[in-house]
């Protein structure tokens, strides 16, 4: 089956919010999943008992009564104590494993994924956390406008500094800056279809797509995509 950026099956801007529904945190995407893995790994790095220490932690997370968007997740962080030659702690990697789904006004989506991160900047001293990895997410679409748009998809999140200011009595934790790589993989009674495009966090809950020479907007607290 032929493959291609441009076809019926999906197009560019559905395309964006399926790679909106993987980062916001309205359907538990990304922005929320960093936080979750950068918490998680300041902890072990706090309490570790030494080089290799493993924690797991298990988190069950559903939306607000009378959220526009719905969601229910659940998740398992694994996370480990990286040392350098001399002993000392430099980083903590995480796997992450996740499963749920989300009723969107676009789009819904049921699945699981995974996430393969490293983490640095845990000294006191760092202001913010440092993610680097892979975000997967493996799943089953539906367009709500047309339920015949509908099928299965691969998302696949690179991150590179993925930078996360540290949360203080009166600020959360944020994403600040970092780059990615973002590819949405999908076949559907249509046809198949693959998209690839960049990510930048610009902070302030924004982020910019640029996919298939078409550039967006996305809202990384609601998942609202706007064309530019």
């Amino acid at each position: 089956m032929q493959v291609a950026e441009v076809n019926t099956a999906i197009s560019i801007e559905e395309s964006a919010n399926m790679i909106a529904g993987a980062l916001s945190s309205s359907t538990n995407g990304l922005n929320t999943l960093a936080t979750d893995v950068t918490n998680c790994s300041f902890k072990l790095y706090k309490n570790s008992v030494g080089c290799g220490a493993i924690i797991s932690d298990s988190i069950s997370r559903q939306s607000a009564p009378g959220s526009a968007t719905t969601f229910n997740f659940t998740s398992k962080i694994v996370s480990t104590v990286n040392c350098n030659t001399n002993n000392q702690y430099q980083s903590v990697s995480s796997a992450a494993a996740f499963k749920g789904q989300y009723y969107g006004l676009k789009l819904s989506s049921q699945g699981n994924g995974s996430a393969n991160t490293t983490v640095t900047g845990l000294g006191d001293a760092a202001p913010a956390f440092i993610v680097n990895g892979q975000l997967k997410n493996m799943c089953g679409f539906k367009m709500n406008a047309d339920t015949t748009r509908k099928g299965t998809i691969s998302i696949n999140i690179g991150l590179t500094n993925l930078t996360i200011a540290k949360s203080t009595a009166t600020v959360p934790a944020t994403i600040t800056a970092g780059t990615a790589t973002a590819s949405v993989t999908g076949n559907s009674p249509k046809g198949a279809f693959l998209f690839e495009g960049k990510l930048t966090f610009n902070g302030f809950n924004d982020a910019t797509l640029v996919i298939s020479k078409e550039t967006y907007t996305i809202n990384l607290a609601t998942g609202a995509v706007a064309k530019r």
